[in-house]
């Protein structure tokens, strides 16, 4: 017999290989459990016994029956979820006779926490190939293995909805298309909670957090047992959604969750109600790769929000063609800027009582190279989603602080020039700055300049913006309430406003002179204008009759193709300079120098 008085793992398998008789390894091994200062373990398979170190109890905190304890009884201290599969690894490693033994799996202990265990070994067999004996040890992993887990966690799970995240949703993905049936459908529904960035500013970013978090839960419980659903960005879910009824059945379920969403409450102690807007694509219509179904879903998920919201839209080969037309356009505009193809056009703005000049509204015209005339109708929006405002904004500013700059050079101007400013460039923080600069720049006077802003652009973050006119207002600038009617209708808001004029939209003057009840409204609006000591500007004046009921009315100033159409600045300094360049408010052919010309 050899001796082993260093009692390691490592002495056992050098021993192993280099004694042939079973009953010797035997005795040594058992000589070394009893007194192990290690984590050894032996298992007899003929007879299914099982011993134990002292040393791997005490560390693993084990229960165990020394007299009494079998492979069943080790099983039953596996985790459920990994007993099979601990038991294939065992099943293969007799039946193939194998060498060495391994296995990974959690055991319970005596608290009633589970360890992970690497459990290693080798074969001791006798001189008919069979396995004798399996001898080896235990390695507790358990803290490798929750760190192995959180840093999966971390990289497949958002951490705070515990939602899976695009890279796990992937993944889902691939096991759900393994396995769907003939029968089955895939959809992705992407979900965008409507104006989150409006509540969370509002409300404060802790009631967002609680927002996305209650909303997140609510769309597990509805999809997580049967579906695969993920969180992809601030305020976006994309569920993989398998359905079998066909497109009747997704439209159904698409309506019942927006009706559910509309009315469920997902802040505490708020009465804040939310809505969204979803955009879908469906696996095998729309494609099959899992990054191209997103794209279309994002897609149709756009067209759902640019069009009023609350709503879903199923991916079409039209919202796709739509798409690339952007895409196009982005880049045109792109180009436009850099080569110079956009002009500055001036349309009048008549005083109504006096019919003279007032003041010219500043609109941008692309003079496409290819295309000629595009429309601002075709490129604003576009330029808007895509972020390109800002710079276009800043082009137009800069053109007409140069162009105003060069009239009050030559000439005495007495008009002043209105000047759109867009919802994002009222929330950009290099806004006021880039003014100030133009200011200095130009050397202009800025209570020339009055810049037109919407209802919508205002109150989509009200604090803010109201900040922002307070500065533009401090800066000598003038300020307007653009296409009034259009977005929140209230006259209430007109007090809390820095404001000077309200420009109203043109629905309301279409069908004054055949509306009583429009009629009445336009009345209400201007007395109430009027005792806010702010001016009113009617947009959209097409006829002699309209002209004449606003008169009646004490409109201040009138705007639209029936007073003159927007002009390049050549004609329009001709016509500033024109000795007679008023306009008689009734009898529109007496208005001079053909402004209104096509």
């Amino acid at each position: 017999m050899i001796k082993i008085n260093i009692m390691n793992r490592k002495h056992i398998f050098e021993a192993q290989e280099e004694m042939s008789d079973v009953n010797v390894i035997s005795e040594t091994y058992n000589q070394l459990l009893e007194d192990s200062v290690d984590n050894l373990w032996k298992w007899h398979v003929k007879d299914d016994w099982i011993n134990i170190s002292m040393r791997d109890q005490s560390q693993l905190e084990l229960e165990i029956d020394a007299n009494d304890f079998s492979l069943e009884s080790w099983k039953s201290l596996i985790h459920p979820h990994d007993r099979e599969d601990a038991e294939k690894v065992w099943a293969q490693f007799i039946l193939h006779k194998r060498e060495k033994y391994e296995n990974l799996y959690r055991v319970i202990n005596k608290s009633g926490a589970y360890k992970w265990l690497l459990s290693k070994g080798r074969a001791v067999k006798n001189a008919g190939n069979e396995i004798v004996y399996i001898i080896g040890y235990h390695i507790d992993v358990t803290e490798k293995y929750i760190l192995k887990e959180e840093l999966y966690s971390l990289s497949h799970y958002d951490k705070l909805t515990h939602l899976a995240n695009k890279d796990k949703l992937k993944h889902d993905f691939e096991l759900i298309i393994q396995n769907l049936k003939a029968s089955s459908e895939i959809a992705f529904i992407q979900v965008d909670i409507d104006n989150f960035g409006y509540i969370s500013n509002t409300l404060g970013h802790e009631m967002g957090y609680e927002l996305i978090k209650n909303f997140a839960k609510f769309l597990s419980e509805r999809y997580m047992k049967t579906h695969a659903i993920a969180r992809i960005n601030e305020d976006e879910f994309l569920i993989i959604y398998e359905f079998n009824g066909g497109r009747n059945e997704l439209e159904k379920e698409l309506a019942e969750v927006l009706h559910q969403i509309k009315n469920t409450g997902f802040i505490t102690d708020n009465e804040t109600r939310i809505s969204c807007s979803i955009g879908v694509s469906i696996y095998g219509v729309h494609g099959q790769d899992f990054y191209d179904l997103i794209k279309k879903s994002s897609t149709a998920l756009h067209s759902a929000k640019k069009n009023l919201k609350d709503q879903y839209i199923i991916y079409s080969q039209q919202l796709g063609t739509s798409v690339y037309y952007n895409m196009h356009m982005i880049n045109q505009i792109r180009m436009g800027l850099e080569d110079e193809a956009f002009e500055m056009y001036y349309q009048p703005i008549i005083h109504l009582k006096t019919g003279q000049l007032t003041s010219v509204e500043a609109l941008i015209r692309w003079n496409h190279p290819e295309n000629g005339f595009v429309s601002p109708d075709n490129f604003i929006p576009i330029a808007e989603n895509s972020g390109q405002i800002i710079q276009l904004e800043k082009w137009i500013f800069e053109n007409v602080f140069k162009q105003i700059r060069q009239w009050t050079m030559s000439e005495r101007l007495n008009i002043n020039f209105s000047i759109n400013m867009s919802a994002k460039g009222l929330v950009t923080g290099s806004i006021i700055p880039f003014l100030e600069s133009m200011l200095e720049k130009y050397q202009v006077d800025p209570s020339y300049i009055e810049f037109e802003v919407t209802e919508t652009a205002v109150f989509n973050n009200i604090e803010y913006t109201l900040s922002v006119l307070e500065k533009l207002k401090s800066l000598g600038f003038r300020l307007a309430l653009d296409d009034f009617g259009v977005g929140y209708s209230s006259l209430s808001y007109l007090s809390i406003l820095p404001i000077d004029k309200v420009k109203l939209d043109r629905k309301f003057i279409c069908n004054i002179e055949r509306s009583e009840r429009d009629f009445l409204l336009v009345k209400s609006i201007i007395d109430t204008a009027h005792n806010l000591n702010l001016e009113i500007v009617a947009e959209g004046i097409e006829n002699t009759r309209q002209v004449e009921l606003l008169n009646e009315l004490n409109c201040d100033y009138i705007q639209g193709y029936h007073c003159g159409r927007p002009q390049d600045a050549r004609l329009t300094s001709l016509f500033i300079n024109s000795k007679n360049n008023a306009y008689d408010p009734i009898v529109s052919h007496k208005f001079k120098k053909k402004w209104r010309q096509e």
